[in-house]
């Protein structure tokens, strides 16, 4: 600190009013890159987004509001399956229901038997099930036939 000021006190008054007009500009310099123009910059991109952010926001709380709403009405129940839909469903992927079998155990339950089918087709109908009905495989017993061929019982969960 003694070295500034001796530095300081040697220069003449001309040196020392140059030096604090050189330090006063440097310090406009760095307020002007450190602070002005951030928030400059930010102001400029809210006036340029904010029509877009409020109108996303309303669209959000009018969401909400049919959300908040959604709970109160009452749900309507799956329809039972369709014991001869569910046959031309499995006719559709080269599979046949035995007779007298599709037991629906309600609107979220049911079960099948499917004789000497094809392993690759069981899966693509099962697949089939669920990405069309919303159906999940609760329980799945195979009995192997021949090679690719098997006895299938099986009960679906609705998703």
């Amino acid at each position: 600190m003694n070295r500034l000021l001796q530095f300081w006190w040697q220069r003449t008054d001309r040196e020392r009013r140059g030096l604090v007009a050189a330090a006063l500009v440097l310090a406009a310099g760095i307020g002007y890159s450190l602070l002005w123009q951030p928030l400059e910059a930010a102001r400029l991109d809210l006036a340029k987004n904010l029509p877009a952010r409020e109108q996303a926001l309303s669209t959000m709380r009018a969401q909400a509001n049919e959300l908040a709403r959604l709970p109160n009405q009452p749900k309507a129940a799956p329809a039972a399956v369709d014991r001869e839909a569910l046959s031309r469903r499995a006719k559709a992927h080269g599979l046949t229901l035995a007779p007298a079998q599709g037991e629906n155990l309600g609107a979220q339950r049911m079960s099948f038997h499917l004789p000497a089918a094809a392993f690759d087709r069981v899966l693509t109908f099962l697949e089939a099930l669920r990405a069309e009905g919303g159906w999940q495989v609760g329980e799945l017993r195979l009995a192997k036939v021949s090679p690719n061929i098997v006895n299938v019982d099986v009960v679906l969960i609705r998703e």
